[in-house]
């Protein structure tokens, strides 16, 4: 009973301030709590409940929505209720967000191109898209490949979680991802019989027997291409080297390319050029 009276008095308070009439709900979304707050008591409405997107009470952010709704005939003495975006909701927004753009990345790795860029700009996160040597690659010369029987695939993607928003990717085509699958299986066989190490040993030794005056390699900073295989047998190498002469003349940067074949305990260098 005396919980009744009590709802009874709050109500007839609530009567004397806004004159228990019926007035038009106001639009207050897009505002702050506090904007809000004195839109609506100009209107009449003074019972205002404001809850997160969690549905707890908040002291900040903009109003997302009102029940009633704007436009609406309601009685003044009806609680306002108001659904805001508060700060601690925009940053899990912002959490949340940067989780689904790092999975989309993972999920297109390995993918068709044309789907991947599909599927990317349904998310309006298409950011670029290179070849692994950097270069870039239009979506268009993508579409028009595959139409003529030249697919590509993501080989690598990355998220920008920070400022835009987009997803880079790094394609190849599949023609290209098997001649490389090819070429290091080769590789893993050549070094099985003739380690590269072995390989270098016998191209410095060779190029000190062709310069007993001074013959210096650069195999690290120097190296133009690192050891290839160009037959099953046989590794291939190019660096830079410093030649001395007879005379104590020295040049410098010079380019060596060296041939060699045999195995890990007996390699040969089969050809050996310095220009």
């Amino acid at each position: 009973m005396k919980r009744m009276i009590a709802a009874i008095c709050a109500a007839m308070m609530l009567c004397g301030l806004a004159g228990c009439g019926t007035a038009t709900m106001p639009d207050v979304t897009g505002m702050s709590i506090t904007d809000a707050r004195s839109k609506l008591n100009s209107a009449g409405f003074y019972s205002v409940d404001v809850k997160d997107m969690n549905g707890k009470a908040a002291f900040d952010g903009k109003v997302q929505s009102q029940k009633p709704k704007a436009g609406k005939e309601a009685s003044t003495s009806d609680q306002v209720e108001l659904v805001v975006k508060s700060a601690a909701d925009q940053a899990q927004e912002a959490v949340d967000a940067s989780k689904k753009l790092k999975q989309a990345a993972e999920d297109v790795k390995g993918k068709d191109a044309v789907e991947a860029i599909k599927t990317l700009q349904d998310m309006s996160a298409v950011g670029s898209i290179k070849d692994k040597n950097g270069a870039d690659v239009s979506e268009q010369r993508i579409t028009d490949d595959e139409a003529n029987g030249v697919k590509w695939v993501v080989t690598d993607a990355s998220a920008h979680t920070i400022t835009s928003q987009t997803i880079d990717l790094v394609v190849d085509t599949e023609a290209n991802m098997a001649a490389a699958q090819a070429q290091d299986q080769q590789k893993q066989q050549l070094e099985q019989k003739l380690s590269t190490t072995a390989a270098l040993a016998a191209c410095r030794e060779y190029g000190k027997q062709l310069y007993p005056y001074g013959f210096k390699t650069h195999d690290i900073a120097g190296v133009i291409q690192d050891f290839t295989p160009s037959d099953e047998n046989t590794w291939f190498y190019k660096a830079t080297a410093d030649v001395t002469n007879a005379f104590g003349a020295k040049q410098k940067g010079l380019t060596y390319e060296c041939s060699v074949t045999g195995t890990t305990d007996a390699p040969q260098v089969v050809d050996f050029n310095v220009y």
